[in-house]
Order: C-alpha cells, then structure tokens, then sequence
C-alpha cells in the first residue's frame, strides 16, 4: 500500500522517527527476549577500537519499551518526585530529581539480577551529553534502589544501538570523538550494537520487522 500524499510510498518507507524503529524491535523480540540477549552478547562491535564485554547470569527476561523508569519504579513505591522531589534528593546524591521524571530508555531487558539499558539512534548521532547521561544513570539507579532500601540490587548495563555508517563516520571515530571519551576511556556503554547485525539475525525477524530494521540502519545521514 502507498499513498500519493507521501511520494507513493508508505509511512514505513519514510519515517525517521527512532521510537518506531524500536517498536518492532521490541516486537520482533518481546516474546523471546532471551534471544535478544543472545545476539547482543554473542554480536562483536561493529567498532573494532571497542570489546563488547557484557555477559549476563539471568535466565529469565522481561523486555520494556519506552521505559520511564525512575518515575515508575517510584510512583510503585508510593513516591512522586514532583512532590517528593526534596525527600529524594535529601535522602541521595541525586541533585535535581525533578529531571528523573522524563528520564525514559528506549528499551530495557530486565533480569532478577541484571538491567539492560538500551539507548538507540538511527539517523543522528550520540552527542556526548547522552553519553554523560548515561554514566549518570548508572549512578542514579543504584541511588534510587538505596532509596528503596532496596538490598542487592541488579547490576545496571549500557547498550549502544545504532547505525552501522554511525559506527564508522568520523564523528564517532575521530580523535575528541565521544567514542574516544566516553567508550574508550570512561567505559560508559558495555556493549555496541548495529541495527544492521540486528536485521541479519535470522531466527525471528519476519519480512516487515526486518525491512523496518534494515531501514534504521541506512538513513543516517550525518
């Protein structure tokens, strides 16, 4: 089906918009998010300066999408941070909770030991502000779970989804690169990952999720 309106094509055939790339992802592996697992641990880094490193214990998963996860995890405590924003802050390290409340991660894997944090981009690059981000809710998370009095909490890892042209450009690879700060150095992400090296997995994308994928990966264009 195309539309005369959208250059005849469809929706699908045009848009850029990340949250629809992960929203088949996140259908294709809802159901079996072991597998996504599978390919994230047994995928090299599409960056050969980079070692993905995240091996996992869990057995079972739970896959989210679009996950606001500091303003869930505390409102099922009884906290709202716009009104107890002061308490959390207080009773933390955590500066400005108020910030937590539109915190969102593209999609995450939940274990009963492990969390995944996956953060994807498709036609833009990261900008080291996400990646500053990122090392910050490493920290933040386990600043909430002590908050909770959560005791043994899950460890927290990172995933870098996103084009495989990203990985090669210039703007992820040159010398004062995020990569060479916050990869390299600093260690923020444990794992890279390309929406191509996920497109090429066989055993459970169908024609659609695997044309949407493959798309993803094509239309950076920076």
């Amino acid at each position: 089906m195309s539309y005369y309106y959208l250059n005849n094509k469809n929706w699908s055939e045009i848009t850029r918009d990340e949250r629809t790339f992960c929203m088949y992802l996140f259908s294709a592996f809802r159901d079996n998010p072991d597998k996504l697992i599978q390919l994230i641990e047994q995928t090299e880094s599409p960056y050969k300066g980079f070692i993905n490193n995240l091996q996992t214990t869990g057995k079972k998963w739970e896959l989210g999408f679009e996950v606001c996860f500091y303003r869930d995890l505390l409102y099922e405590n009884g906290i709202r941070i716009k009104k107890d924003a002061k308490q959390i802050e207080e009773k933390t390290h955590i500066k400005d909770a108020n910030k937590l409340i539109k915190r969102t991660f593209d999609l995450c894997l939940f274990s009963e030991d492990e969390i995944i944090l996956i953060e994807a981009k498709s036609n833009e690059s990261y900008t080291s502000a996400q990646f500053a981000d990122f090392e910050n809710d490493r920290f933040h998370i386990q600043e909430i779970f002590k908050f909770l009095n959560i005791a043994n909490p899950p460890k927290v890892y990172f995933v870098a989804l996103a084009s495989s042209k990203y990985f090669k450009s210039s703007s992820f690879t040159k010398v004062k690169g995020v990569a060479k700060k916050y990869l390299l150095k600093k260690k923020v992400a444990n794992s890279l990952i390309s929406w191509e090296q996920i497109a090429n997995y066989k055993s459970l994308l169908n024609s659609l999720e695997k044309r949407i994928l493959t798309r993803a990966d094509t239309i950076y264009n920076h």
